[in-house]
């Protein structure tokens, strides 16, 4: 539809063909995600407007998964997996990310830890070719990118469905600097100034991992075409850096977990930190 203004009057078509030109994205050589479980063609169900295409879906065929590495045995499956360093790995403290996977377990959640020492450490996981020319690129290259090859790994071969980032990262304080965040673009579209940003905090960039977030390998992560939200995988992070934070991360996940208070079916939890510097 088109108006204008001068004369009054508006023009609109009865009809319209939209063609749609689509090409290969993401990475080169990447993995297919798709498994053939029967929950994720439950999820697909559950967020397309045709399922009555479904019987497309189901008419792939699972293409051969990584094969193991030290970390990932394809004979194991768990669901939940803790990734954090090996120094919050070994706290002493009241509570700790060994107590929070034992109740998962307990539950019926399989869960494990991997220490990000151990990904650093999987050759696999350093380049694993999806970026092409981007191998030769520090940051298509760094810890952010192998704790996310190693993610691909376990979803693929270990049918994970849950990620905990078991650490902080703060760019000012060295001693938070223990799981990276993968900073995106983004901009306003609000002239004359048209602010930017090219390092918006974000784990999006771990849960979402059938794509490269940056097809055009440059400085930017997450422009427009490159995002993908549509994640693989549900991401939480612990944002926390010493002992003492951890077991009171532990302590207060455990005791809302065992609790049956009414309330917390209601309770909404939110915070945020705005820089308006």
């Amino acid at each position: 539809m088109r108006y204008v203004p001068k004369p009054g009057e508006i023009w609109y078509y009865e009809n319209m063909t939209v063609v749609v030109h689509t090409k290969e994205q993401g990475p080169k050589g990447g993995l297919d995600f798709y498994r053939g479980l029967p929950e994720d063609r439950a999820r697909v169900l559950e967020i397309v407007d045709n399922p009555e295409e479904i019987v497309s879906y189901d008419t792939q065929k699972p293409k051969k998964a990584r094969k193991g590495t030290s970390i990932v045995d394809p004979s194991e499956d768990y669901d939940y997996v803790v990734i954090t360093t090996e120094a919050l790995n070994s706290s002493n403290g009241d509570y700790t990310f060994q107590d929070l996977v034992a109740w998962k377990n307990q539950k019926g959640v399989k869960a494990t830890i991997v220490t990000v020492e151990r990904i650093l450490n999987e050759p696999a996981y350093h380049c694993d070719g999806a970026y092409g020319d981007g191998c030769a690129i520090p940051e298509f290259n760094d810890t952010a990118a192998h704790i996310r090859n190693f993610i691909k790994d376990a979803y693929q071969n270990w049918g994970i469905k849950y990620v905990l980032l078991g650490g902080d990262y703060d760019p000012a304080n060295e001693n938070s600097q223990i799981i990276p965040y993968r900073g995106f673009y983004g901009y306003v579209d609000s002239p004359p100034n048209f602010p930017e940003d090219d390092n918006i905090p974000s784990d999006l960039y771990y849960a979402a991992i059938n794509g490269s977030w940056n097809s055009d390998l440059d400085e930017w992560w997450g422009e427009p075409g490159e995002a993908d939200l549509l994640a693989e995988v549900f991401v939480g992070r612990a944002p926390v850096d010493s002992e003492q934070e951890l077991s009171n991360f532990v302590n207060k996940t455990l005791t809302y977990e065992k609790s049956n208070a009414p309330y917390l079916k209601k309770v909404l939890m939110a915070g945020q930190f705005l820089d308006v510097s």
